[in-house]
């Protein structure tokens, strides 16, 4: 079995895309995963499955959220290896300020030379980023109220589905990993 966790964007944002956790960790298991978790109301599950059902688990769910509560909600999916990972390499772990200040952007796909070119120029606010993988760590040294890093600008650039989680949700989805389940 694979602990890992998949990251859904857009729910239970200001009253839209309403999708309760316990039907969610339903779904999840009704998919096949084991020992499933949710943290706060934004979409994130902890849990485990075999390494073959993870390689369609995001499109699954993304499908069964679509059939059964109507909604278009993005999935991604990472193993708990891959969350390690990113973590161990963030390179603003250090930034002066709170977690809610440093973010992994999470994309399906990892973006080309060319797509990263175009992006960079755009930065503001004196925000930082790094892109590792398919993941594009940034940092808002002043807060995100006027950042250009939003997902429908990522999304358009990348040519790829994204979601964001600040540094103090991915630590507390790596201690949920950890705790024994």
């Amino acid at each position: 079995m694979t602990r890992a966790i998949a990251l859904l964007r857009g729910i239970n944002v200001g009253g839209h895309n309403k999708l309760p956790m316990a039907d969610l960790r339903s779904l999840f298991a009704d998919l096949g995963c084991d020992h499933v978790a949710t943290y706060i109301q934004s979409g994130n599950v902890v849990f485990d499955t075999s390494a073959a059902e993870l390689r369609t688990l995001a499109s699954r769910a993304t499908a069964r959220i679509e059939a059964t509560f109507g909604l278009q909600v993005p999935v991604q999916t990472r193993t708990s290896k891959e969350l390690l990972k990113m973590v161990a390499v963030h390179p603003f772990a250090g930034a002066p300020g709170e977690e809610k200040l440093r973010n992994i952007m999470f994309l399906e796909t990892k973006p080309t030379a060319k797509m990263l070119a175009v992006f960079e120029p755009n930065c503001s606010f004196g925000e930082t980023f790094e892109l590792i993988g398919r993941e594009l760590h940034v940092f808002h040294p002043k807060g995100q109220a006027k950042t250009k890093f939003t997902h429908t600008y990522v999304e358009r650039v990348f040519q790829t589905a994204s979601t964001t989680r600040n540094m103090r949700t991915v630590n507390k989805l790596l201690e949920m990993i950890d705790s024994v389940h």
